[in-house]
């Protein structure tokens, strides 16, 4: 495929996107202690990967550096959205790959469940853990909510938590619904924590069944 490039939104003059994926700066004259102007070499950009595993740019106007995921510009230069659908999902699985033909707008939900092995994995590993558990067990796992979070969300430790989980008086388990609810609401309005979690159980599900 020939390498095409568009100006990135909001940046037009000064940086532009390719359809493979690559960033570049635009030749143009750079002012210097405040007078002199110095002609700037086109380059490309180079990119970094997240913590969440996505690629992203430093892009600088007017003195500010924002970053950018690369994924959402070139998506945003090459892929028509006339749904106006927020997240992108990436094909192939790899959060590396931004080719355009690697890239699609959609749904959360879409994203979320995206890929076969993603599937087939969660529905292995919740009939695992059903297993012989608790009715909190049970309830944490219809959300994306780990004991470790619920207990930092209740300021309690880990032995605590499960004291309370296995009481058979269940003195504190009205607290522990309503905190699970809670973070869970927290979780759905988080964007970079779903991907963070999405992209550790991707890895989980081809640990269990291998990259296909």
């Amino acid at each position: 495929m020939t390498e095409i490039w568009r100006p990135i939104k909001g940046y037009e003059g000064l940086y532009e996107v390719s359809n493979k994926g690559r960033v570049k700066s635009l030749e143009r004259y750079s002012v210097k202690f405040g007078h002199q102007k110095e002609l700037v070499d086109e380059k490309p950009i180079s990119l970094h990967k997240s913590s969440a595993g996505y690629m992203v740019v430093h892009l600088s106007k007017d003195g500010e550096r924002k970053s950018k995921s690369v994924h959402r510009l070139v998506a945003q230069a090459f892929i028509p959205n006339p749904q106006g659908l927020p997240f992108i999902n990436h094909k192939d699985e790899d959060p590396t790959n931004n080719h355009v033909d690697n890239l699609e707008w959609c749904t959360q939900k879409y994203n979320v469940n995206y890929g076969t092995a993603h599937k087939r994995a969660r529905a292995t590993l919740k009939l695992n853990r059903t297993k012989g558990k608790t009715e909190i067990d049970k309830v944490l796992l219809k959300t994306h909510i780990t004991k470790t979070a619920l207990a930092k969300g209740l300021q309690v430790s880990r032995t605590t938590l499960r004291n309370w989980i296995l009481d058979p008086k269940k003195k504190h388990y009205k607290e522990m619904l309503a905190k699970i609810k809670e973070l869970e609401a927290e979780w759905q309005k988080d964007e970079e924590k779903q991907i963070k979690d999405l992209i550790e159980f991707r890895k989980e599900a081809k640990r269990i069944f291998g990259k296909k």
